[in-house]
């Protein structure tokens, strides 16, 4: 394990050389009153102000530059200041930077929350507006930070002291990024407990303590690839309201062969109004070895984080985050709540849809119209979108839509599972396309085996026209029909699609058979089937009939009294078809009323016959049990082989059922109330 510093101590505090006051020069503690080392620079201040300000830096770096585009920019300060007086409630503590001109200038460094006294860290921001400076601008960043050579604190007290002590004091001063952890192994990675120990315990560096965080954490090398471990579980990192930089707060990870697993990480900010962090991976971390990993994580107050393709984040929950950039990361399970977007702005950025599933996302409040976006899509092309939620967003089109496409191409999202999508497309030139196919079940049960069951759109909605056929099909035996996956295409209705259930006795067979010696050719769905070009043909008989061997099987799960084949190709030669049914063996029907003349008759004819009273059920062809009536080739010659195109059959008469129904992004299932039309069996 290594943890060092991100940065340079700069002074000590330990002597009194290089230290100046406005008044009298600092005295130097030597009781127990101190942080580090062997001593604390102090001094007397009554009823007013002074600086305790080093104006020579002991470390290996005596100038600083600070400015924009600088060796040190966007490093901070820090040091332990201590008062045992009350002080100005207005100006503080104040942080105190001269240049080597001897030009100052000073910012209010105390916190949003009551100091009470007793050591604390103070952090200064170069990039904050001063309060008061000679010779340069106020604003941040003045160019005058290039050669920044003394730094220390600006104390004004409210109270009038008697005697000679210090009543204020500061303790090593270090300027910096953070803190770095590096190496480590799997067998003793590195952990945050490891951080705090170094930081608050041995080295008082004064970034990271039991209170919390006041700098970033980088974990991996700053460069090459060196190998290393963070692998913590139920930790919390609490970034401390500070006046900091924007993305000065944060964890930054490197290196090609880091290895960084969370386990039920709560990473927040204190103040996020003042003081966000960011969680970024560079694109290298992971390449070779190790990776990201997050499980069950809370993040909250985070500003931007940045992702790559070697991160996976499962289960974590998000809140009050800025925003997210995915970078082909894995997003599994994870949760958004009350995200910092406005209306037009996205919570993730996204390169890939795919890698985001079983996620829920709930809409901010925040701007007007409330909200901004979930995810912005970057990259054209097709993704699976599956049992991801989306609860309080706008409609299509709108500034708070759940997704917004900016990927001026067209992007098509495979949706399964899930809630309240709704998307806006960029317009202008070129323009962003959406296609939703949303794979839907749509079910119709409660009906009676072979019922026909039909499903319509019954409105126009991105593809789907009404009167459009979404589902056709025979009832099953256990009274129920389905699709195995309807795609919903087009914008996405969140209120719907309206379509109209219906079911009707079909009469159609439920098993159509050709029997050649018991060989047994399934035709049930040819003759179910009255379109197409060419109309499919059920062979009434096989292409070389043989006597006594050859017959057509018809089956349904209730018994009926007829068929009625629609003949094409009349059968010629002088043959004979006997009609049987099963009682246990094959037996003549009685009463039989052949219309067909055994099949030499073309067009749509019946053939009918008494009910059997000892008609039992069989399987053939692993189809059934069905009551099967069979067309027997028992005599004569055939010499054109008839065919048919549809067959229906004389059961068991219902009441039709006509219903209106709405599919949803969770399908739709109709039950039917199938009741018997007892007028019409007589």
């Amino acid at each position: 394990m290594a943890i060092t510093l991100n940065g340079e101590i700069v002074h000590s505090c330990d002597t009194d050389v290089d230290f100046q006051t406005l008044n009298t020069g600092a005295n130097i503690s030597g009781d127990d009153d101190i942080v580090e080392g062997a001593g604390a620079a102090g001094d007397k201040i009554s009823a007013g102000t002074d600086e305790l300000v080093v104006d020579a830096f002991e470390g290996a770096t005596t100038t600083f530059d600070f400015s924009v585009g600088g060796t040190h920019e966007g490093w901070h300060g820090i040091g332990y200041v201590n008062t045992k007086t009350p002080i100005n409630a207005t100006t503080g503590i104040q942080a105190y930077a001269r240049n080597s001109s001897g030009h100052f200038g000073y910012i209010n460094a105390m916190p949003s929350y009551f100091y009470v006294g007793g050591f604390t860290t103070r952090v200064w921001n170069p990039q904050a507006d001063f309060t008061a400076a000679t010779t340069w601008t106020t604003g941040g960043n003045p160019a005058q930070l290039d050669d920044v050579t003394g730094f220390g604190f600006r104390f004004t007290t409210t109270t009038s002291i008697m005697g000679s002590f210090n009543n204020v004091q500061v303790d090593q001063f270090t300027f910096g990024l953070g803190v770095r952890a590096d190496v480590g192994t799997s067998g003793t990675p590195n952990t945050y407990a490891d951080v705090v120990s170094q930081d608050q315990d041995t080295s008082l560096w004064g970034w990271f303590s039991s209170f919390g965080a006041k700098g970033g954490l980088y974990i991996g090398p700053a460069t090459g690839t060196t190998a290393s471990w963070f692998v913590d579980s139920a930790f919390t990192i609490r970034f401390l309201d500070e006046n900091v930089a924007p993305g000065f707060y944060g964890l930054f990870i490197r290196g090609a062969n880091t290895t960084c697993d969370f386990n039920l990480a709560s990473i927040s900010a204190e103040n996020s109004a003042n003081s966000r962090w960011t969680l970024e991976l560079d694109s290298a971390m992971g390449s070779t070895t190790g990776g990201f990993t997050d499980t069950n994580g809370v993040y909250s107050g985070s500003d931007v984080i940045t992702l790559n393709q070697y991160a996976t984040m499962t289960g974590t929950t998000f809140i009050d985050g800025t925003q997210l950039i995915q970078n082909n990361a894995t997003l599994d399970g994870i949760t958004v709540l009350t995200a910092n977007t406005e209306a037009g702005t996205a919570y993730i950025i996204s390169d890939n849809l795919q890698d985001i599933s079983g996620s829920s996302f709930t809409a901010s409040t925040t701007g007007s119209p409330a909200g901004g976006h979930a995810i912005e899509i970057t990259t054209p092309g097709t993704y699976s979108f599956s049992n991801n939620d989306f609860v309080g967003y706008g409609a299509d089109g709108s500034d708070n839509a759940a997704i917004y496409n900016s990927s001026e191409g067209l992007v098509t999202l495979a949706v399964t599972g899930g809630s309240g999508l709704t998307v806006k497309n960029k317009g202008g030139s070129p323009a962003s396309t959406t296609v939703v196919t949303n794979a839907v079940t749509i079910r119709v049960q409660g009906v009676s085996e072979g019922a026909a069951i039909k499903v319509l759109a019954n409105e126009t909605v991105g593809t789907i026209t009404t009167g459009d056929i979404l589902l056709e099909a025979q009832a099953d035996s256990t009274g129920a029909a389905q699709n195995a996956a309807f795609n919903y295409e087009g914008a996405f209705d969140p209120s719907g699609l309206d379509v109209i259930a219906r079911v009707r006795s079909s009469g159609l067979p439920i098993a159509a058979i050709q029997d050649d010696n018991g060989s047994f050719t399934d035709e049930t769905e040819d003759a179910n089937t009255v379109t197409g070009s060419p109309i499919p043909l059920i062979n009434l008989l096989p292409a070389v009939p043989v006597v006594n061997e050859d017959r057509y099987l018809f089956g349904h799960a209730e018994m009926f009294n007829s068929v009625k084949p629609v003949i094409n190709t009349a059968g010629t030669g002088g043959f004979t078809i006997t009609w049987q049914y099963w009682n246990g063996a094959w037996v003549n029907l009685s009463g039989v009323v052949d219309d067909t003349s055994s099949f030499s008759v073309a067009g749509k004819n019946y053939v009918s016959w008494t009910m059997p009273g000892d008609w039992a059920t069989t399987t053939i062809n692993s189809q059934g049990p069905y009551y099967f009536v069979r067309a027997a080739y028992t005599a004569g010659t055939v010499t054109a082989v008839p065919d048919a195109t549809k067959i229906t059959l004389d059961v068991t008469k219902y009441l039709p059922f006509v219903q209106n129904n709405t599919i949803t992004s969770s399908g739709v299932t109709v039950t039917a109330s199938w009741v018997e039309d007892t007028i019409a069996t007589f």
